[in-house]
């Protein structure tokens, strides 16, 4: 929850307040010590293709044992394990490093130990110091980035933006290309094709797949599935939640992590689809094993590697059914629902546990991920994981021709494939199963005595392209540091954004209580134009903000700005803007405040609503009031960690609200008449419009 704005009540209003404190947005100033750690975890993430250009770091590197150093980490075993897998080989420098091929994988999780376990920020410091120019770059920046989100001394560093530290993976080839063309030339460069210059930055147009010649329908929401705030979202999601990382051997508790899995992901699809909507392209269908030929759409990602491989492509249509991982793929998911069916799993002891409390939506999601919290991941495998591997290597199943990793096989990729989508949709069908098992909430589950809102009035929705630059630094070399300071090369992209808009809620209540917000947005009509029923449509509701207010007895009338959304976070600070606020607040020019709610998990801001159409797209816009069980918050401040709903508190504590992830919409509706006479609930029809930049007057450079 983010500060919500409350009308200060006429007479005949009472003023609904801000949970919690109202006085409290914990931020801070850094201080010197901070400053200093921050400037130099900052400077392990530059140009990780290259060996440590930072030569104070690379002389600390080259001083530090780990040997002689043992008792400076707290499990001194695990260093020793690391130690043992260095000395035997691990994959080398220059390589592509996925989390997909296991071997490399467990590699990374011994340096995430050693990186983990150091008793405090020296230990850590000098260990990546260590790390840095001796082991692979793909491995060591996923271990320090994961490592960074999980130990408490790093919880309020700031990340440079993931598409930032690897643009390979998040912009077209064409566009790394030029920039090194840039690099190379210097200031003899010729601006040509579009790139151009403005002072001492060069920008350089980074387009979409088929944005000069669309083959595949699915072409047409690229702009969504290859947006890096998109993709940003996804990779930070699982750094927080590392599938690998089991509970008990780390000492941390992931609340409710298999549900948060479901529903971040089911809400994905959801948006996934409403974006497809606004661009007259139909639901998609989940695939099937056993077709000759799928209806998996060809993908080609325009993506190169740093060492210089190609993403491999995948042609229209490609069938599976003669790899022999697709039997064991569907072993895995008939166990699955056979468990659903049964209504409870078997345990690693072969003891039964049951889906039918509140937290089997959970177990059925660590065991559908395959995560190492699962019940019995021998048995139950890694559904989610494999079948990315299947689709993601179909071209070398027996990885024999060391065809490159998929775009499948990277979190940072995966969006970008209109197969995800289509696998997932095979994913989600087994969670639907296990949710038309719950009973449907009865009337009195869904109502809230003594409240009701009244109306809810909503500011016109416009969307609209904007520019957004992206650092480029870390695509080229350079010879000394000072050289990637003289040239300044950026990326710059169309990207989908909407104007701010302001919502009020109108609520009377008969006492005053703490209460939660939810917001929601749905399809009202379906491709054909005909009206979903509000079953349907709760397959396809995103939420838009969830929040709480302390009601008073009486009138209140809430206010809410586009801009608080719990959903979201901001577009993430330039990794060369970041370096010089640093600068600046260690030199006593400015002050570097410090967000203890600021996450790097979150769905982006520009990306809350779907684009809609040009001469307008009608949607159904839902706000419900809920009682807020306080209780069940073990820290109020967990309240106002940016896009909560989506990625949850991490490590941190429990998720801040007793209801299941997904309420009201996340079971089978059959009583229409609960959610349209809920004195708490309220339907509104909205509509979206999509204009120009100029239609809006925003300047944008093209």
């Amino acid at each position: 929850m983010k500060s919500a704005f409350v009308l200060l009540a006429l007479a005949a209003f009472a003023a609904a307040s801000v949970l919690p404190g109202d006085t409290t947005d914990h931020k801070r100033v850094a201080d010197k010590e901070f400053l200093v750690k921050q400037k130099n975890l900052l400077q392990l993430f530059v140009r990780p293709h290259q060996y440590n250009l930072y030569k104070e770091q690379a002389e600390i590197g080259k001083g530090y044992s780990l040997e002689s150093h043992l008792a400076d980490y707290t499990n001194a075993k695990a260093v020793k394990q690391f130690l043992h897998v260095y000395k035997q080989g691990m994959l080398p420098k220059g390589e592509i490093f996925s989390v997909f091929y296991q071997e490399y994988l467990e590699q990374a999780i011994h340096l995430f130990d050693v990186f983990y376990f150091a008793k405090d920020w020296d230990t850590f410091y000098k260990t990546a110091c260590w790390a840095r120019d001796r082991v692979n770059e793909g491995q060591f920046i996923y271990a320090l980035s994961v490592a960074a989100l999980q130990r408490e001394d790093c919880k309020d560093f700031v990340l440079p933006p993931v598409y930032e530290v690897y643009p390979h993976l998040f912009l077209q080839n064409e566009v790394i290309q030029k920039a090194y063309e840039v690099r190379m030339q210097g200031e003899h460069y010729t601006a040509v094709d579009t790139v151009y210059k403005e002072g001492e930055t060069y920008y350089i147009p980074a387009n979409y797949s088929g944005w000069y010649y669309t083959q595949y329908p699915e072409q047409f929401i690229s702009y969504f599935t290859e947006d890096v705030g998109v993709n940003a979202f996804h990779a930070y999601w699982h750094m927080d939640y590392p599938f690998w990382a089991n509970s008990k051997y780390y000492n941390v508790k992931f609340d409710r992590r298999g549900e948060l899995f479901y529903y971040t992901q089911h809400q994905l699809m959801a948006r996934y689809y409403l974006e497809r909507l606004s661009n007259g392209l139909k639901e998609i269908k989940p695939f099937s094993y056993f077709e000759t030929q799928s209806h998996i759409p060809g993908y080609e990602p325009s993506l190169r590697y740093p060492n210089g491989k190609e993403f491999p492509m995948r042609p229209e249509g490609v069938s599976i059914l003669n790899n022999y991982h697709v039997e064991e793929v569907f072993a895995l998911e008939r166990r699955i629902h056979d468990a659903i069916d049964l209504g409870f799993v078997f345990g690693k002891d072969g003891q039964k546990i049951s889906l039918k409390e509140k937290e089997g939506i959970s177990i059925l999601g660590d065991m559908i991920e395959g995560t190492e919290d699962s019940t019995n991941k021998q048995f139950y495998g890694s559904l989610y994981n494999m079948l990315r591997t299947v689709y993601g290597h179909y071209a070398d199943p027996m990885y024999q021709y060391e065809v490159a990793p998929s775009v499948l096989e990277h979190f940072t990729t995966a969006l970008r494939d209109p197969a995800y989508y289509t696998l997932y949709k095979r994913i989600d069908t087994l969670f639907k199963e296990y949710k038309k098992l719950m009973p449907e909430y009865t009337y009195d589950e869904l109502t809230y005595p003594g409240v009701k809102v009244e109306s809810v009035e909503i500011e016109k929705l416009v969307t609209y392209f904007d520019n957004f630059d992206i650092d480029l630094d870390n695509a080229v070399d350079v010879g000394v540091i000072e050289d990637g300071q003289k040239v300044n090369i950026q990326a710059r992209q169309m990207r989908l954004n909407h104007k701010p808009y302001t919502y009020k809620v109108k609520v009377v209540s008969d006492k005053a209580a703490t209460s939660m917000v939810r917001v929601f947005l749905g399809p009202k009509y379906d491709f054909y134009g005909n009206e979903y029923t509000l079953d349907k449509m709760r397959e396809y509701m995103v939420e838009l903000d969830r929040f709480t207010f302390k009601m008073t007895s009486g009138e209140n009338v809430i206010e809410r700005n586009s801009y608080d959304s719990s959903v979201t976070v901001a577009d993430k600070t330039a990794y060369r803007q970041l370096f010089k606020k640093v600068d600046k607040a260690i030199a006593g020019e400015e002050q570097f405040f410090v967000d203890e709610t600021e996450r790097h998990c979150g769905w982006p801001q520009r990306l809350l609503l779907p684009k809609g159409k040009k001469g307008g797209m009608t949607f159904r816009f839902f706000v419900m009031v809920t009682p807020f069980d306080e209780t069940s918050v073990t820290d109020m401040k967990h309240l106002d960690f940016t896009s909560m709903p989506y990625c949850g508190v991490g490590k941190h504590g429990v998720y801040p609200d007793s209801y299941s992830m997904g309420y009201p919409f996340d079971r089978t509706i059959e009583h229409y008449d609960f959610f349209y006479n809920a004195p708490n609930m309220h339907f509104d029809d909205v509509i979206i419009f999509h204009k120009t930049a100029e239609e809006l007057n925003i300047k944008v450079h093209h």
